[in-house]
Order: C-alpha cells, then sequence, then structure tokens
C-alpha cells in the first residue's frame, strides 16, 4: 500500500496563489482487536502494522511475553485480530479506547520493577547531535510530506538498528517496540532517537520495553522529566544543531560543568 496520496492545492507565496499537486501522508484506521474482542481504534500510517499491534498491546500491558501471542491476522476490513495465550478480558478495563493519548496507569509502588537502573558508556555531545541529524536524513517521507514523527533506535555506537515513521508518535515508537519483541531483540543496550514530544506516556512506555535513554528534537513534559528520573531514563530534549538540553543524565552523557 502507497504511503503518499497526491492531492491539488493551491500554494501561495508572497501573496501570489499558485495551482499544484502536493504530496500528503497517507492515514488508515484500524481496528485492533485480542482474540475477538475490540480493544483500540488505530490511525496510522499503514505500513509495519503487525510490528504496531505486538508494540501497543505490549506497552499496555495486556500481554507478557511474545511467546502468548499465537497468530496475528489482518483482515480485509483493516481489522488486526492478535490472539493471545492466557489473556484476561477484565484487563480491557485498563485500556483507553480512544487513538490520541493512551497511557497505562502505573503506580508508585511499581516504579521499582520498571527502573533502567543499567550502566551503559557515555554518549559525547557530538554523538546526540549526529543521531538527530541522522534520524531526518533517513526519513525521505518526512522529506516529502513533512507529516510523519520519526523513531530510530541507535546503539551507543552511533548505529541505527531500525527505523520507522508514523503519523503518531506513539505509533512510531510502538512499531520499533513490536518489531524488537518479535524479533528477540534486545533494547536494555538502545537509545530511542525521537522527533516527538515527550510525554510521560511516552516515558512509561520505553521503560517497560527497558530503553534506558531517550533523544528527542523537541520538548518533554514536567511530568516525564519527574518519571524519567524516577526510573532512572536519559533525557533529553530540544536537541537541535549543536544545542540540547539535558533534563535526566543518570551519567550516560559526557558532558562537565
Amino acid at each position: 500500500m502507497s504511503l503518499v496520496e497526491e492531492r491539488e492545492i493551491i500554494r501561495v507565496i508572497n501573496n501570489q496563489p499558485e495551482r499544484l499537486m502536493d504530496k500528503v501522508i497517507k492515514e488508515v484506521p484500524y481496528t485492533l482487536k485480542i482474540n475477538g474482542n475490540k480493544i483500540v481504534n488505530l490511525v496510522c500510517t499503514p505500513e509495519f502494522i503487525e510490528d504496531l499491534a505486538v508494540g501497543y498491546l505490549y506497552s499496555q500491558g495486556l500481554f507478557n511475553t511474545v511467546e502468548q501471542i499465537n497468530d496475528i491476522k489482518i483482515s480485509n476490513d483493516n481489522s488486526i485480530n492478535v490472539s493471545i495465550d492466557g489473556f484476561v478480558e477484565k484487563k480491557l478495563n485498563q485500556t483507553i479506547m480512544t487513538s490520541g493519548e493512551r497511557s497505562f496507569e502505573t503506580e508508585d509502588n511499581s516504579y521499582e520493577v520498571l527502573k533502567c537502573d543499567v550502566s551503559l558508556e557515555k554518549l559525547m555531545p557530538d554523538q546526540i547531535y549526529k543521531l538527530c541529524d541522522k534520524l531526518f536524513e533517513v526519513s525521505t517521507l518526512h522529506a516529502e510530506t513533512g507529516g510523519v514523527h520519526n523513531a530510530a533506535l541507535s546503539s551507543f555506537e552511533d548505529n541505527f538498528y531500525e527505523f520507522r515513521k508514523d503519523i503518531g508518535r506513539h505509533n512510531a515508537v510502538d512499531k520499533l517496540i513490536g518489531y524488537c519483541l518479535i524479533n528477540d531483540i534486545s533494547l536494555n543496550n538502545k537509545i530511542l532517537v525521537f522527533s516527538g514530544r515527550i510525554s510521560s506516556e511516552i516515558i512509561k512506555k520505553i521503560a517497560k520495553a527497558r530503553i534506558p535513554m531517550i533523544i528527542s528534537v523537541s520538548a518533554p513534559t514536567d511530568l516525564a522529566i519527574e518519571i524519567a528520573k524516577k526510573l532512572r531514563i536519559t533525557l533529553i530534549g530540544f536537541v537541535r544543531g549543536r544545542k540540547m538540553n539535558i533534563y535526566e543524565d543518570c551519567g550516560r552523557v559526557d558532558v562537565k560543568l
């Protein structure tokens, strides 16, 4: 399925109108189900749909290990049915049935379980700038349409393992997490390089996946910073040019004051 459509527009530059064709990103709705039970309506860029389903359900706490998944079927009506062993239907009440800001609840006494207290090689500032530059260099779809969020997983040696883009910032992260779960790729030594706002939901999502560091060109929220401190997640935002804001360091960035 194509990810881009062409639409006729009127572009105005210096009050001079011009009629032309422009590329816009495709947006497709899917209905996600577990064992036939509707979980959520997802609106997304139509690629890596299985990864999206797995990453979303895992981040919502609706399964614990990928071995519980028997099958994933995508129907012609854009429904995604995931067959999960041992799924308890009462968990449906813990899921927000919308495609907007989606989150799972984390009680204060469970933060120790999600803490990313791993020791990793320190990143130099130049490495961080390079990773964010690379994020947009590899996103041809963003260059064409300006309509997607970008997310990539990197090692601490500047190598991208996987890259995903989507109209939804949550979706882009879920697609990465789902891919790694399905392919048994460890995340506790990776960095999430991101184009979107860092909310508390994003921090909880990467904590559950055991990703210890997030770098974004955008801003975090105050609650995201608070949770990052509790969970020992390195949080860096507003990486633009050769500038950045380090909101939580955790000893993983090589800077000296």
